[in-house]
């Protein structure tokens, strides 16, 4: 063995040695072997070996589809799309059939995660519907599942062959054999499908199948050869024979018949390709060691919560690729023919850390999930939104939020991939929004050390379904009847109108009790409880949380002197030294200036502008929100945006205009 290792390259040595390790823990533990969880770190290690050791082009495109209905199912594919990505090397195209209301989210998606050597294109699935809505269902899956059988009519004629996935399978090795499916095989063979390894269709004696029936989770499709056969003359005429018999079929259904009738169109997977976790599942049939399966597939519509041993074991491994970060795989192997920007080492400038930081923050473009707790109903013409965003520790503010406000929410939520996985895990936990369909929440996905508070903004904004919105932050704790009390302030319209509710600041040294209505907030203001201003020495684009603000000027002292007693709207003068809370129209020309980064950017650069195009400024009366004091996120101190942009002033000197905004607000800091 040590001649051997002396006359070897030293990569090969590695190599060697990394084996012999492994082969000696393996055989020295012998309970590893059955216990051990299956995770990624274990299954990469066989793909690189081959790759070192046996070279071939990665940059072969391998296109992959998927079928996805709804919000829901996009947050089950995102996991799915993390774990094809760990482990394949190479370019990638994703199909991607989908409704209406999932076709933005998909979009946003993609766009946002600047994936190198993956492409993807959506289709419409409501163009399609047609051609299946005549088959009778009963499936959970309803007519999205029945769309797979007419993959090769939504597909271009320039995809050849493709792999189809269900959303609710995760792929725990690398699948590139797959693609390599149809080698050697005649002409006539159209698609690959693995057998069941449930008994479920021996069970209820029905549909024609052979053997246990095959599963149509993992399906490799041979396109060019189904068009070529005319697929639908195909497929059409079993439907028919399948609903005058049974009344009921599914794609899966059509397929297994097809098998019996046409057994020349198929081949079979091996079973580690779709390792089922159903109710009905056998998985011991799959006669496999856990690590050597390849794709498990978690077909029951309770999927990883499924009560079951196999389960269990297999969403640990589920869990790894869900908490993954997903902005790792921008750092995927690109291919000759990838076009995606990089940076060229001679246009490299900056010699500030600090500031190169900050220029990477604003050039950042945030992975973003849209709707990922399901879809927001429209709401009507006079509805009014709730805009805001925040971190996850400022969730108990959110609970507090929605108690208090019965309309239509957008809230961005700046969180890593680990924690949208936990905020998933407590909405199913506790009552938050429960019942509720009006409540839309998007995953806007950390990175770097900057909040990215102006996207969020936009991001919330840009989601939300009414003309009117009401933009805030989390911790404002509005009055009761809020939402009541401004859906009559609007009712005759608000055209070049900001309709303000009044903010005001609770004592951060007093313990009292939220005021709830007019009455008990004039109580509490007359006592020096709470005060009516909460922006510091006329700092007007820049909000600090945590300090203690003396009561000053606010529009004028007046204003809110005059609103203590009124109980009608009135017209008051809009003051730049004042961050306003407003109930406006949305206008999406109108979105917040992304590259302010950093905690505490007020909203007063966007209130100049309606000032400046003739909005009117009035003060709802009876309505009112009070700052709920907290301490500050743990790096506020350190990444407040006016030290570091005012350190970094230089890196802005391409846009005067917005140069000017920052030293005015570095100035009144």
């Amino acid at each position: 063995f040590f001649s051997l290792m002396s006359s070897c390259q030293p990569l090969h040595v590695g190599i060697i040695a990394i084996i012999v390790l492994s082969l000696y823990l393996f055989f020295s533990f012998p309970g590893a072997r059955s216990e051990i969880p299956v995770v990624p770190v274990i299954a990469v290690a066989v793909p690189i070996l081959k790759y070192i050791v046996e070279p071939t082009s990665q940059c072969n495109e391998h296109h992959i589809v998927l079928v996805l209905g709804r919000y829901k199912s996009i947050n089950l594919a995102s996991t799915l799309f993390k774990s094809i990505l760990y482990h394949h090397r190479g370019p990638l195209v994703f199909h991607l059939i989908t409704d209406e209301e999932s076709r933005q989210v998909l979009h946003t998606l993609f766009e946002t995660w600047k994936l190198p050597s993956v492409r993807y294109q959506i289709y419409d699935m409501d163009r399609y519907k047609k051609h299946v809505d005549w088959i009778y269902n009963s499936h959970y899956s309803s007519f999205y599942g029945l769309i797979k059988v007419i993959i090769p009519e939504i597909l271009s004629d320039d995809v050849k062959e493709v792999l189809m996935l269900d959303s609710d399978t995760v792929v725990l090795q690398d699948i590139t054999p797959l693609f390599h499916t149809f080698k050697e095989t005649n002409e006539s063979v159209l698609f690959a499908m693995g057998e069941n390894i449930s008994p479920w269709y021996e069970q209820q004696k029905l549909w024609t199948y052979r053997g246990r029936g095959f599963n149509s989770g993992v399906v490799f499709l041979h396109l060019e050869r189904m068009r070529s056969a005319n697929w639908s003359e195909i497929w059409n005429p079993i439907t028919k024979k399948i609903l005058a018999s049974y009344k009921d079929a599914a794609d899966q259904d059509i397929f297994n018949a097809l098998i019996v009738t046409q057994p020349e169109v198929f081949i079979e997977l091996p079973c580690e390709y779709n390792f089922q976790l159903g109710v009905s599942a056998q998985p011991l049939t799959c006669k496999i060691e856990d690590r050597d399966v390849k794709i498990a597939h978690f077909n029951s519509d309770v999927k990883m919560n499924l009560a079951n041993k196999f389960v269990v074991h297999f969403a640990r491994a589920y869990a790894v690729y869900q908490a993954m970060d997903g902005y790792v795989f921008r750092q995927r192997e690109r291919c000759e023919t990838d076009n995606s920007s990089s940076t060229l080492l001679t246009e490299l400038s900056e010699t500030d850390s600090d500031c190169s930081d900050l220029l990477s923050a604003i050039q950042t473009t945030y992975r973003t999930h849209l709707h990922f707790n399901g879809a927001m109903q429209p709401a009507n013409g006079d509805a009014i939104t709730l805009v805001t965003q925040f971190t996850v520790d400022r969730f108990e503010d959110f609970k507090k939020l929605l108690e208090l406000w019965a309309g239509p929410v957008s809230a961005a939520i700046y969180c890593t991939d680990a924690e949208l996985t936990q905020i998933e895990k407590f909405m199913q936990a506790s009552n938050i929004g429960r019942g509720r369909k009006n409540v839309a929440l998007h995953a806007v996905f950390k990175t770097g050390n900057y909040y990215p508070i102006n996207y969020l903004r936009n991001v919330a904004l840009n989601a939300s379904t009414t003309d009117l919105s009401y933009l805030t932050y989390v911790d404002f704790i509005p009055s009761k009847g809020i939402y009541r009390d401004l859906l009559s302030c609007v009712k005759n319209g608000i055209n070049n109108t900001a309709l303000v509710v009044p903010s005001f600041e609770m004592s951060p040294s007093e313990v009292v009790q939220m005021p709830r209505t007019k009455e008990e907030l004039n109580r509490q203001w007359e006592k020096g409880k709470v005060r009516n201003d909460h922006i510091k020495g006329g700092c007007s684009i820049f909000y600090i949380f945590h300090q203690i603000f003396p009561a000053g000027n606010s529009y004028n002292g007046t204003d809110y002197d005059k609103w203590k007693n009124f109980e009608s709207q009135f017209e008051i003068q809009w003051n730049y030294s004042h961050e306003s809370f407003v109930v406006t129209t949305r206008q999406i020309d109108r979105l917040y200036d992304e590259r302010l980064v950093g905690y505490g950017w007020s909203n007063v650069a966007q209130l100049q502008s309606l000032h400046a195009e003739g909005y009117r400024f009035k003060m709802a009366p009876s309505i009112f929100t009070v700052h709920h004091a907290h301490k500050p996120p743990f790096d506020i101190t350190r990444f407040y945006g006016f030290e570091i942009f005012k350190k970094c002033m230089h890196i802005f000197d391409r846009d005067q205009n917005f140069k000017s905004l920052i030293q005015q607000a570095v100035a009144c800091s």
